[in-house]
């Protein structure tokens, strides 16, 4: 961890750094963490993309994020307007698919109180903007996901999102990465040495990050205009299994005002690598079963398939010469594998030349 000079004066992580996160960058190896666990790493080695800005998505995240397909409505994805589907507390008042409020006294802190978007997400990437302004979050405000069993009221002073099991939240008042009541990294995002004495804070306007593809194990990650905080909790798809799993805000101060806007979302990945899968399939077939060629959609070269040493592509494989004794083979026909023509000797006559034996395998190039 880098110490910090003594607070000179106070940025939110969106505003400009004095030297921009890389537009590309390596992608930290993730062999050996713990399920559930936050990447503790910092943002120069987290695999990120920088784009232009379109329709409102972020301009820098995850490395998928120029396949995002914007959402043509905020309906897709939102909070539960009806309020009596045990989707939110009943002290969260939903005002609008995409804003609840924690509708209490001032002098009710005494709960944690949460709601959770009504669809789940246990499939494909997802983009949510959320606005949450820093003066309506007192100190304990929590986004991140939850399964559908995780109860939406707590009693005491919580942020709800995080302080169970069944919940990874990210506590933006205090930078924390919490599940099951337990801090899993106290600052997130990591320090880079531009931050070097100045007091961040998550700005009013940031942005979640969520990649339920098998191929990635399950990732929640958040960032900003400006930055990407890179992978908070990773392999959520073995942990939650079959359950469902939903994006989740929870807070225990009045008067907060949540806004949380569906972006888009990518969900061609899984499709086209089972695509992928049943090409290659196709064309491992022997080229004399009747079946098609089909070509790769994807760019990668295509294998070839393996032939002895000097034998030509596309024909069929010769027989081994005859390498027996002297004198060549006793009279009779010529013994297996023997592709010449056996010597006249003593009473035997020169057998008629056997055709070459038909490969049952292709050769061709796939």
């Amino acid at each position: 961890m880098l110490c910090c000079k003594p607070m000179q004066n106070e940025v939110s992580v969106s505003e400009p750094a004095q030297q921009q996160v890389a537009v590309t960058q390596q992608t930290q190896q993730q062999s050996g963490a713990p399920m559930g666990a936050p990447m503790a790493q910092q943002t120069t080695n987290t695999n990120v993309t920088n784009i232009m800005s379109v329709s409102g998505l972020p301009p820098i995240g995850p490395a998928w994020l120029p396949q995002v397909e914007v959402a043509a409505t905020i309906g897709k994805y939102g909070f539960d307007v009806t309020g009596n589907m045990g989707h939110s507390s009943e002290k969260m008042q939903v005002r609008a698919r995409d804003i609840v409020v924690r509708f209490v006294q001032k002098t009710d802190v005494h709960t944690g109180d949460g709601a959770r978007i009504m669809e789940p997400l246990n499939s494909g990437k997802h983009v949510f903007e959320i606005e949450w302004a820093k003066e309506l979050r007192g100190s304990l405000a929590a986004i991140g996901v939850a399964i559908g069993k995780t109860p939406m009221q707590m009693k005491g002073k919580t942020c709800l999102v995080g302080d169970t099991s069944t919940s990874w939240g990210f506590d933006i008042a205090r930078r924390n990465l919490i599940n099951n009541k337990k801090v899993l990294n106290k600052r997130y995002p990591e320090m880079i040495p531009e931050d070097r004495g100045i007091h961040i804070k998550i700005p009013d306007t940031f942005y979640a990050f969520l990649d339920m593809d098998p191929a990635s194990g399950g990732v929640l990650s958040f960032g900003s205009a400006d930055r990407y905080y890179g992978e908070a909790f990773i392999d959520l798809i073995r942990i939650v299994g079959n359950e469902p799993l939903y994006l989740t805000v929870g807070t225990n101060t009045p008067g907060a005002h949540i806004r949380c806007t569906y972006k888009g979302s990518y969900t061609h990945a899984i499709m086209q690598s089972e695509r992928d899968a049943n090409v290659a399939l196709m064309n491992a077939l022997p080229s004399n079963t009747g079946h098609t060629q089909v070509q790769q959609s994807t760019t990668s070269q295509q294998q070839q398939v393996p032939v002895p040493m000097g034998q030509p592509m596309g024909q069929p494989m010769q027989p081994p010469p005859y390498t027996g004794p002297v004198g060549g083979p006793p009279p009779g026909p010529p013994p297996a594998g023997y592709g010449g023509q056996a010597p006249a000797g003593d009473g035997g006559q020169p057998p008629a030349e056997q055709a070459p034996a038909a490969d049952s395998g292709t050769t061709e190039q796939l």
